[in-house]
């Protein structure tokens, strides 16, 4: 696909190497500090804290920035954020380092997925910006899949070690990469359009809408991650194979669901009905009430992934037509904070909860948290 003799490969591959780079350290951080440094759980939850407060305090100032001063400097800004994590992890002599670690890959998160996603819609014209947008979803879906893939096929021959010095060189690639291939068209520049254009997005109801229903999705979501392995082992009596297998299974159906609507069903069906449909789905959880038992549960688990395969893409194609690219790239922010929101937020409203009422009532009570999002939804308006 091109917009105005422009391809968008070099983008489509960055983004691959990015997601890829990025699953890979979030899969074997929580092993490789507690293999190597002999990390407690208080000390693990702590990595996976700094990640999540990273990304949540920096993804809109990244998203003003690339509006800005352009989108190239800060997706560099954000790939060598990535090498630097690596480099660190790497040659730690210490838990600290591990931190500083995972704070430089939360930076990276932040804002790279925004600007890669704004730079898109940029450079796409009228006619396939939604397309490319759908495709750029797509193409990071691939990434965030492969990397625990090839973790765990290598971790059959190598150490957790070898595999972050050669994702290293992987991430060291992607930089140079950027430096030398990602073009733009033109960034805000204009400093006085700014706080204009802040206004603009906050009073934007399509972007304003559709961040608060894919927060909402994510907390069921995140409280379908947190807490699913738990029910699994603690409760039901299962083994982490059988947790990994319906995992595995959810990413599959994700992957799968995102290719088929972005290439064979946008278009036929508006993102606005998609994005909604999506959103329902997670209420099925509800029907955990009366089927009890790991198989309902496991079933209803994997649907949901269908949901997530949509929901994120349907949204960041509405938000590339709704938005001009002096604001895309706050915009396209705000969004993704509404993703970390109810990701970080879930685990601990519901962790609370779970001491009241059980963890396997934790499902049936989450589904219904999106039919805010469903709500939500039904207020964006279409060109």
């Amino acid at each position: 696909m091109k917009g105005d003799k422009v391809s968008f490969t070099p983008m489509f591959v960055l983004t691959f190497l990015n997601a890829f780079t990025l699953s890979v350290l979030s899969t074997l951080i929580s092993m490789y500090a507690m293999i190597y440094f002999w990390a407690t759980t208080f000390e693990v939850s702590l990595l996976s804290s700094v990640s999540s407060l990273a990304m949540l305090i920096l993804t809109v100032p990244g998203g003003l920035l690339s509006d800005k001063i352009g989108r190239k400097i800060i997706l560099i800004l954000g790939m060598a954020s990535n090498v630097l994590s690596f480099v660190f992890v790497y040659v730690a002599p210490g838990f600290f380092l591990l931190l500083v670690s995972m704070m430089l890959s939360g930076v990276a998160f932040a804002i790279f997925g925004p600007t890669m996603q704004s730079l898109i819609a940029d450079l796409a014209e009228m006619g396939t910006r939604k397309k490319a947008v759908g495709l750029y979803t797509v193409v990071a879906s691939g990434g965030f899949s492969s990397g625990p893939v090839m973790c765990s096929l290598l971790l059959q021959f190598v150490s957790i070690k070898d595999i972050l010095l050669i994702t290293l060189g992987i991430a060291s690639i992607e930089l140079i990469m950027g430096i030398l291939l990602v073009k733009e068209r033109s960034h805000g520049g204009e400093a006085g359009l700014i706080g204009k254009n802040f206004g603009n997005v906050i009073r934007n109801g399509n972007v304003m809408y559709a961040s608060l229903a894919l927060a909402s999705f994510f907390f069921v979501d995140s409280s379908i991650m947190t807490f699913f392995p738990i029910a699994a082992l603690n409760v039901y009596g299962l083994t982490p194979q059988f947790v990994s297998s319906v995992f595995a299974l959810r990413n599959i159906v994700l992957l799968f669901s995102r290719v088929f609507v972005v290439t064979r069903v946008v278009g036929k069906i508006s993102e606005k009905k998609l994005f909604s449909i999506s959103l329902a789905l997670p209420l099925s959880l509800a029907l955990t009430f009366f089927l009890t038992g790991y198989l309902s549960l496991s079933i209803f688990i994997i649907l949901v992934g269908v949901g997530v395969g949509i929901v994120f893409s349907m949204g960041a194609m509405i938000i590339a037509d709704s938005t001009s690219s002096q604001e895309r790239g706050l915009a396209n922010a705000i969004y993704f904070v509404g993703m970390n929101g109810g990701t970080t937020l879930s685990p601990i409203i519901m962790g609370a909860l779970a001491d009241v009422i059980g963890v396997t009532m934790i499902f049936p009570v989450a589904a219904f948290v999106p039919v805010i999002g469903l709500l939500a939804s039904l207020m964006i308006k279409m060109k």
